[in-house]
């Protein structure tokens, strides 16, 4: 939630700046955003503030958390789009340290039996990741669970 709450400010920014206004939205809350993104806004600023309410959550919410098994990952890791590696680690729970987006990259896997084609991110009969990747995944998880309980 606290992810996508962050990613919706960011985009809201990347939509509205620079662009021309849309019939029936004020013009000012264009000049507005553009102003802001001109003298106000900064990236590294946003990577820090993000980075701290991931550790934030992480630490105060999911670690008091008892008697559930907590299993963190990545949709996306932080600023992989961009080809960045944020280098940020979790501790609450068992941390996977992979992103799903990655996986659905390999375009192996995407695949479709009788079809002869491959499904591009986003595109396709599936949302995001094939079956074969969706199955991968959920194997992923379930052995990192059994592997903690092993472990407890």
């Amino acid at each position: 939630m606290l992810y996508r709450t962050l990613q919706v400010i960011s985009s809201i920014f990347d939509t509205f700046c620079n662009t021309s206004p849309v019939n029936g939205v004020d013009p000012k809350i264009y000049e507005a955003l553009e102003q802001y993104f001109i003298h106000l806004h900064s990236y590294d600023k946003d990577e820090l503030a993000y980075e701290y309410a991931l550790k934030w959550f992480d630490h105060d919410v999911l670690s008091k958390i008892k008697n559930k098994t907590i299993v963190q990952t990545w949709s996306f890791r932080p600023f992989e789009q961009a080809k960045k590696d944020a280098g940020i680690k979790l501790n609450s729970g068992i941390f996977i340290d992979e992103s799903m987006y990655a996986l659905s990259l390999d375009h192996e896997l995407n695949f479709l039996p009788g079809r002869g084609a491959t499904m591009p991110w986003g595109k396709g009969i599936i949302n995001h990741m094939s079956a074969e990747q969706n199955k991968l995944w959920f194997e992923k998880v379930y052995a990192a669970i059994k592997n903690n309980e092993s472990r407890s």
